[in-house]
């Protein structure tokens, strides 16, 4: 009997392939025509759009890669490190940009730092030095009225982030507007920036992608005086969001002291419709021991204005 030939599996190559009113992704597969129907199949999946954000985000901020080249084996490694924490942590496409810079830029330098999302509650505790207290935070902050027509567009809004049931609506449809009406509210007493990549101190953990950030700064197009770090939680458990707004906290502080700003730093974890609040005091971090919710608007915009207009 003759012994079996081996069979050279066929190379996979990464082929640019675009489909109606989207932009061209790279898809790995054997073939073009396997390319397109891999596509295709997982287009059919929602949860697939942040990879395919991801795809295209290589594509365009790494290198040319035209169709039939191969994507360096380092690249794919990469890409399964982000495809796995995505899938696990639920991240949108911009986190998942966020993640892709990170993970190439470790493979580049062989070294691989922690991230704000990468801390945990509560180990961050140790990790970063911190101790943790509980208190009732601003217990007598007024409550803030607001517009009628403001009210009904955030009942929408939340009506519409739970049908869709993404981190994404809960921040377009809810979170992001609340944060719009307090500066409508208040005035220029300060600067709001979203989804915004911040690097501190690479070697300690805090750098990486913030949700949303209101800093005391003069301009709206510099990041300044960061005091709030907002961050959305996954899976709607607050405590998914803790360790990652805990360093960005202990960021923005870092960041006022070289800049030789004093006074204390918030944070908020919220899942659209509870918000938790956090101080930290130098080393010490204050956790409200209640959470504020949505559907008292009234009380949680007082709440936001006590930390906006708090020395």
């Amino acid at each position: 009997m003759n012994d079996p030939i081996a069979v050279e599996p066929t190379p996979k190559k990464v082929y640019r392939v675009a489909a109606e009113g989207l932009p061209g992704f790279m898809v790995e597969a054997p073939t073009r025509e396997e390319a397109r129907a891999k596509m295709e199949a997982e287009l059919a999946d929602r949860d697939s759009v942040a990879e395919y954000s991801l795809r295209q985000y290589i594509t365009d901020q790494t290198r040319p890669i035209w169709p039939g080249d191969d994507l360096h084996r380092e690249d794919l490694e990469c890409l399964e490190e982000v495809r796995r924490e995505a899938d696990a942590r639920e991240f949108s496409g911009d986190e998942c940009e966020s993640i892709w810079a990170e993970r190439q830029r470790d493979f580049n330098t062989g070294e691989r730092h922690m991230a704000f999302r990468d801390f945990t509650f509560p180990q961050v505790q140790d990790a970063l030095g911190l101790r943790v207290e509980d208190a009732h935070l601003f217990p007598d902050a007024p409550p803030l009225s607001v517009r009628e027509e403001f009210a009904a567009f955030v009942r929408d809004g939340a009506a519409l982030a739970q049908a869709n049931s993404t981190e994404k609506a809960k921040s377009e449809f809810i979170i992001a507007p609340v944060l719009l009406e307090l500066r409508r509210m208040l005035g220029p007493k300060f600067v709001l920036f979203s989804g915004v990549e911040w690097t501190v101190d690479a070697e300690r953990g805090l750098s990486g992608y913030c949700d949303f950030l209101l800093g005391r700064g003069p301009s709206q197009h510099i990041l300044q005086a960061p005091f709030v770090a907002v961050v959305e939680a996954k899976n709607d458990l607050i405590r998914s969001g803790l360790g990652q707004c805990i360093a960005a906290m202990v960021a923005a502080r870092v960041s006022n002291e070289r800049a030789g700003v004093a006074g204390p730093v918030y944070g908020v974890v919220t899942t659209g419709s509870a918000w938790k609040f956090l101080r930290l005091t130098g080393d010490v971090l204050t956790m409200d021991v209640s959470e504020r919710f949505i559907d008292d608007l009234a009380g949680l915009m007082g709440v936001l204005r006590a930390v906006v207009e708090s020395p």
